[in-house]
């Protein structure tokens, strides 16, 4: 039996978001460091849209470490991750 959380992951993002139309945006889910590495390096952007008070945004750091920038909300640690401008 899965846990809610892994309830959550398969079954992709929320279908209330619309976006994810699987050709200009896609869910791609869990990422080898390879393909995350190619991905992250030839982003324009990482978008963080989180809601959740999250305490640390690893996300956020790896697209940072790649030099892409990061457009995110204010929630948890992304604040004091990322610098406006």
């Amino acid at each position: 039996m899965n846990s809610p959380a892994e309830s959550l992951w398969e079954a992709g993002p929320p279908a209330k978001y619309g976006a994810v139309d699987g050709d200009q945006v896609q869910f791609l889910g869990e990422l080898g460091a390879a393909e995350k590495t190619r991905l992250l390096g030839q982003a324009l952007a990482t978008v963080v849209p989180t809601a959740l008070p999250e305490p640390f945004g690893l996300v956020t750091l790896e697209s940072m470490a790649y030099g892409t920038p990061v457009i995110a909300t204010e929630t948890g640690a992304v604040q004091e991750l990322v610098v406006d401008g």
